[in-house]
This record gives structure tokens, sequence and C-alpha cells, in this order.
């Protein structure tokens, strides 16, 4: 069990590590984001439901809105990223 001063950290580094795969993903793929952010909120709710049959892993619904949390910051760094790397162009 995660101490409850640290309870704040671990959502911190599920939205930090969402962020980081959402921003990745979609300099990657940048004309499938329809498909990659609904399938990385289901890779999300897949972690935390694997955990939760393991018996030695607790899933946590909060887990998951932090990774949703993390999705979105995601998309507007990279939509932040597109407008600069087109303003540089100009």
């Amino acid at each position: 069990q995660v101490p409850s001063a640290l309870h704040f950290w671990d959502k911190a580094q599920h939205a930090l590590g969402f962020a980081g795969l959402a921003f990745l993903g979609l300099m990657a793929y940048p004309g499938r984001v329809r498909g990659l952010m609904p399938g990385l909120v289901l890779l999300g709710a897949g972690i935390e439901l694997a955990q939760w049959f393991t018996g030695w892993r607790q899933g946590d619904w909060q887990d998951w809105i932090a990774d949703c949390v993390g999705l979105v910051m995601g998309y507007f760094a990279w939509r932040l990223a597109i407008a600069g790397a087109q303003q540089w162009k100009a």
C-alpha cells in the first residue's frame, strides 16, 4: 500500500507517463489522433484491470483518471509543438 503522503506523487507519475505516451504517439502518427487517443484510454483501463486480476496488485480507477488527464496534457503539448513548428516555418 502506498503511504498517503505519496498518493499525489503516484497520480502525478501516471499523468506524466501517459502525457509522454500521448505526445510521442501523436508526434509519430499525427494523422491517427482518432485511433491513438482512445487506444491509450483503453490501455490505461486495461493496465488497471490487469492489476486487479493479479490478486497481489490493486487496480485503481483514480490511476486510470490520472492516465486520462495525462493524455489530455500530452494532446495539448502536441498541439503547442505543432503550432510552434508551423510558426517557425512562416
